[in-house]
Parts: structure tokens; C-alpha cells; sequence
């Protein structure tokens, strides 16, 4: 299945044109010309870009979060559920609510609290009805939590040693276990669980440890630590892998569209690159080409 998002700004969706006909140098630059907040649609669902930011910029353009789309069109369809933990600006919960129509349901959180207009705006407009947004952080205890706030788009974080330097303020904030939502939601089942908390992974899954066990979400797709990370710990990116594989999940690089093992990617994780996404899938399907399995 296939999405695109579309914009009423004249300038904006002829760049878009561009970058899809294969022009892509020099387009982020003309789109920063733009710089303001447009609308866009992912289906009926709305959402807006600041095309003052570089991040959003390459959203509009398509040139970010290919891998993500990827996994998420593959997976999703009318009616399912799904969960976007570290929701950021909507841009994947928007996708997701098109994706799963009004039969289905997207749970966003995201615990930045400058966010949640964007987030507002696009539940007020959705004429789909189908997003619930929770402005909390997902981990591995239910309680409260210290949010690293970034100036940068997407590296805020509860690591404190995530990103230091584009630390501009500290936010309190709460904290759930998912494993406690799905259960206090009697959620038999689970489309996909989507993850982007830089650096705060292990501790997401810690919390989903009863949902992976009883293999309630069909898949998940998360971004690991990249290995030049400061924050990059080879134990602690064993420990996601090591669980989901124990519980029967399978892994599969969206980057390369193929199967990848758990020892190369502790061995090789470069393999990610660029974006170090990873899907972990439950049952194996017809494009994971297990012959060529990257080990």
C-alpha cells in the first residue's frame, strides 16, 4: 500500500513535484525560502510543516523517514491499531491514521509539551476520529520523568546523555508503561508499535516485556542507537534484539529490504545506516527473502 501527503501551498508542492521527478539538489534550500508553517494532507488527515526547519523540510520533501514509511504501509491497513511512541510533530501518526481509517485506532504519545498543539491540531481536524494523544513518556516504570528538551527537532530526550550539547531546558514530565496501557485498554492485538525516543528504547521495551511475551503486536519499528553515538552501548542494543528474538520476532532492515540476523547487526550495525531503523516482525512475510538473509 501506498501514501503520499499533499500541500494547498502553491510553492511548496511544485518543490514536491521536483523531489519526486528525482530533483533533489537544492530543493531543501528553495523550500527554506518558504519558511512558514503549511498545511498538508496525508489522506483526509492534516497535519502542518515548518518549512523554517531542516527535518521538516525533508519531510516535504521525502528525502527523512523513508525506512519508517515503508515498514508502516507494509503492515498497516483499515482497521488496525496501532502505537506511536515519541510522536514528535504527528508527521507518523497522521500516516498511520490514514493508513487505518475510521475502523481504526492510533495511540500517540509524546511528552514535550510545546508539541502538542501540532499534535491538537491534527486530532481537530481529522475527520477520521481515530487518534488518541497521551502527553506522557513511554518507559519502563509508571511514575514521572525528567525530558531532556532539545533545541533540535527529534533529539529530545529522558536520556541525559543523549544529546548535552542542544539541551535548552528540562521538563518534568509522566511516565507509563505500555504494558500497563494495553492491558488497562483490553488490547487483544496490535498492528504495529512504532518507537523513535532517542536512546530510550531499552527502557520502552522493558516495559512492553508481557506484550512481546504473549506476541500481542504483529510489528514493531524502532531506531536503534547509532554505534558513533556517544549514548551507543553494544549490551544494550543485545537486550532489545535478544528479547524480541526469544519471543519470536524476526528482523528486517527497511534500508535494505531483506532479513537481517541479530549477530550482524550487533557486528555490522552500519548496515542500518542511515537511519539505524530495524522492524521486528512477528511471522515472516512474502518479502522477507530469508535467501538472502544478511548474517
Amino acid at each position: 500500500m501506498t501514501i503520499c501527503w499533499t500541500t494547498s501551498s502553491a510553492s511548496a508542492a511544485f518543490l514536491q513535484r521536483l523531489a519526486k521527478l528525482g530533483f533533489r539538489r537544492g530543493l531543501a534550500r528553495l523550500a527554506a525560502g518558504i519558511g512558514c508553517e503549511i498545511p498538508v494532507q496525508c489522506g483526509p488527515v492534516p497535519f502542518k510543516l515548518d518549512l523554517a526547519k531542516p527535518y521538516e523540510r525533508h519531510l516535504l520533501l521525502g528525502l527523512d523517514e523513508a525506512e519508517v514509511i515503508r515498514v508502516l504501509t507494509t503492515f498497516l491497513r483499515d482497521g488496525d491499531s496501532a502505537i506511536d511512541v515519541g510522536a514528535n510533530i504527528g508527521f507518523h501518526t497522521a500516516i498511520m491514521a490514514a493508513l487505518v481509517g475510521a475502523g481504526g485506532r492510533v495511540y500517540s504519545f509524546e511528552p514535550n509539551s510545546s508539541l502538542r498543539g501540532r499534535l491538537d491540531y491534527i486530532v481537530a481536524g481529522n475527520p477520521l476520529r481515530n487518534i488518541s494523544v497521551f502527553q506522557s513518556a513511554v518507559s519502563d516504570e509508571d511514575g514521572d520523568g525528567v525530558l531532556q528538551v532539545s533545541s533540535v527537532a527529534g533529539l529530545s530526550s529522558l536520556g541525559k546523555d543523549w544529546s548535552p550539547a542542544t539541551t535548552v531546558r528540562r521538563e518534568a514530565v509522566s511516565t507509563i508503561r505500555l504494558d500497563r496501557f494495553i492491558e488497562e485498554h483490553g488490547m487483544k492485538s496490535l498492528k504495529l508499535v512504532k518507537i523513535d525516543v532517542e536512546g530510550h528504547e531499552a527502557a520502552v521495551f522493558r516495559g512492553l516485556a508481557r506484550t512481546v511475551d504473549r506476541r500481542l503486536v504483529k510489528a514493531f519499528v524502532f531506531e536503534l542507537t547509532p554505534p558513533n553515538h556517544g549514548a551507543y552501548s553494544r549490551r544494550v542494543t543485545d537486550e532489545i534484539l535478544l528479547a524480541l528474538e526469544s519471543s519470536g520476532y524476526s528482523f528486517w532492515a527497511p534500508n535494505q529490504k531483506r532479513a537481517v540476523c541479530r549477530r550482524a547487526i550487533l557486528d555490522e550495525p552500519s548496515l542500518l545506516a542511515p537511519g539505524y531503523n530495524l522492524a521486528a516482525i512477528r511471522e515472516p512475510v512474502g518479502w522477507m527473502d530469508q535467501s538472502e538473509l544478511l548474517t
